[in-house]
């Protein structure tokens, strides 16, 4: 692939998908699918080093639903929230008690101290797109999106399945190592059957999180959350019912 220095978004796609699209015309895999065709696309991009356009768990789109999200509104959602809170008004403390209620699905991503704690002021840096914070109804997906965190956050929605209140971080474009299974920044408290690997990696000099930055191109000072990437993976995640 051509060096795409100074290039745009679009252009380096295009040149991209032309490039995947040819050589699986003219290689062994033939009459592919325009879907197919761009799924090897995304690969094609994700495993490129010099395109110099990526972001955090940019290749963990799932390509079916593994969960259940009921189509309801914002406010049926927000009401049920409540009901959970035994009708209390105070947001803060209706988020806490859902995120309380969410604990088995939100401990699935390791947070200091094992507290699961909602915190309006915490905002790291957004990269791409509108932030998906608070109540948000998209194309019918429903949830709450809000940070957990002390010192380090990522994001994760709260949601109803239908039966009861759910939470799930998203992965693509989220602040967390999937690795490690912990939001960034907090691999050394967090136990891993990974630890050896990395220690004997060549990237030893580099604490942990720069470590898994430096799969996605990524440097310490400069990563966030990607809005777009969010939205796509919980609508590849989830299916509405």
């Amino acid at each position: 692939m051509s060096d795409n220095k100074g290039k745009s978004w679009d252009e380096v796609v295009e040149e991209i998908a032309n490039g995947v699209y040819l050589e699986m015309q003219s290689g062994p895999i033939k009459r592919k699918s325009k879907k197919e065709i761009q799924y090897k696309a995304e690969e094609y991009r994700n495993k490129s080093n010099n395109n110099g356009i990526r972001y955090i768990n940019d290749d963990k789109l799932v390509r079916k639903p593994q969960k259940v999200m009921a189509k309801i509104t914002k406010e049926e959602l927000w009401n049920l929230m409540i009901e959970n809170a035994g009708n209390e008004n105070d947001k803060k403390t209706v988020l806490q008690l859902a995120i309380d209620k969410c604990k088995i699905d939100l401990e699935t991503i390791y947070v200091e101290d094992k507290d699961l704690t909602y915190d309006e002021d915490i905002r790291p840096i957004d990269i791409v797109g509108t932030p998906l914070f608070g109540l948000q109804e998209i194309d019918g997906y429903t949830f709450f999106g809000l940070e957990i965190g002390v010192l380090s956050s990522a994001f994760c929605i709260i949601y109803y399945d239908g039966e009861k209140l759910r939470g799930y971080y998203p992965s693509c474009g989220n602040l967390i190592n999937l690795d490690f299974n912990c939001i960034l920044g907090l691999e050394e408290e967090y136990e891993s059957k990974h630890f050896e690997e990395y220690e004997e990696d060549e990237y030893y000099d580099l604490d942990l999180s720069d470590i898994y930055l430096s799969k996605y191109n990524l440097i310490s000072d400069n990563y966030g959350y990607n809005w777009e990437l969010i939205e796509k993976d919980i609508k590849a995640m989830f299916e509405l019912r």
